[in-house]
């Protein structure tokens, strides 16, 4: 479930690229559709797999892709701070590192054996 924070937040930053700040404002819709569709495809598999799989096996993926979005979202924060993004923007990405690292932290507690 933690992975939707993800897709809410990807979401969040569509409305305000709409509005004209962020990332994706300076895309066409051709450009971005793509990259659109495998960003939620991915996510609805990682919501699939925490399911599918046993735990210790989807442990290391969530671990491995949460890591992952941890630093494209810390990435995203220093950007942000940079002044070329909105308070908007910012407030957005820095929940959206807080979920990312929650993420990661649930993944390493999950335990390391199946039962």
């Amino acid at each position: 479930m933690l992975w939707l924070l993800q897709v809410i937040n990807f979401v969040a930053i569509i409305f305000i690229s709409y509005f004209g700040t962020g990332l994706i404002a300076a895309y066409t819709p051709e450009e971005v559709g793509p990259l659109l569709a495998a960003y939620f495809f991915l996510f609805a598999l990682l919501i699939s797999l925490a399911y599918a799989l046993k735990p210790a096996v989807g442990r290391w993926i969530h671990l491995a892709v949460g890591a992952l979005t941890v630093l494209l979202k810390a990435t995203y924060v220093v950007q942000s701070l940079g002044g070329e993004s909105s308070g908007a923007f910012l407030f957005n990405e820095v929940w959206g590192l807080v979920a990312a690292a929650w993420l990661v932290w649930v993944a390493w507690k999950v335990p390391k054996a199946d039962p």
